[in-house]
């Protein structure tokens, strides 16, 4: 089992820590194939000699692209959570037994200080959050379905007027839209939803090339 470290923001940290994220997209390592996304097609996947997971892409002159591994590891790896935070020790406070050395962004913990130590920083040490990858593939970025959407940890409003909200039923619920200023903006589906939180996050237009990505699905183990 190897362990790396993944960066997010507080919003995402949220997800987490509610139960509401089980998925993470990503593209880092694909950027040879992302050059002419639509140039591949995803042909199959398979386990290699060594008991791991193969991903395999064909281009349009049916040559082969091979991925056995991803830069955030693979199944049964971990990943651990780098987060805005703050070290106490930094700014000259003794934490008591109600108050943690480290305190983190994403909690809204005494906002009013300044100065957050970006996610980058942040040591393995001070990570409250730890993620066992319980499976990994590549797909196109828009490719995305309802159910992976909600998995992905945006934020669902109930849309029913007698009580029959249901995740499994798309009439019963509408989505954020997380470019909109408005807290409570929204959009009727919740894969649309997601790609407004991706251009949040990645820049607007930034789904239109729809990308090759990672779909990392974990569970929480610390």
């Amino acid at each position: 089992m190897k362990e790396k470290p993944i960066l997010y923001k507080d919003i995402m940290v949220k997800a987490i820590l509610a139960g509401n994220k089980t998925q993470t997209r990503r593209e880092k390592g694909l950027e040879d194939i992302n050059e002419n996304p639509d140039d591949f097609v995803f042909f199959k996947s398979g386990i290699s000699d060594s008991g791991k997971k193969m991903i395999l892409l064909k281009d349009t002159k049916g040559k082969i692209a091979v991925y056995s591994n991803s830069p955030y590891g693979w199944i049964g790896d971990r990943l651990w959570v780098r987060e805005a935070f703050k070290d106490t020790d930094d700014i000259g406070f003794v934490p008591d037994e109600n108050t943690p050395r480290y305190l983190y962004k994403a909690d809204d913990y005494m906002n009013e200080w300044k100065g957050w130590t970006p996610s980058i920083h942040m040591p393995r040490k001070a990570s409250r959050i730890t993620l066992e990858i319980v499976d990994i593939r590549i797909e196109r970025l828009t490719d995305i379905s309802e159910q992976d959407a909600i998995a992905e940890g945006i934020e669902i409003f109930d849309n029913t007027e007698d009580g029959t909200f249901d995740l499994t039923n798309p009439d019963s619920y509408i989505a954020r839209d997380y470019l909109d200023n408005d807290r409570y903006a929204s959009t009727d589906n919740a894969a649309r939803s997601f790609l407004s939180l991706w251009q949040k996050i990645n820049g607007i237009g930034s789904y239109i090339k729809n990308p090759w990505v990672w779909v990392i699905v974990f569970k929480r183990v610390m």
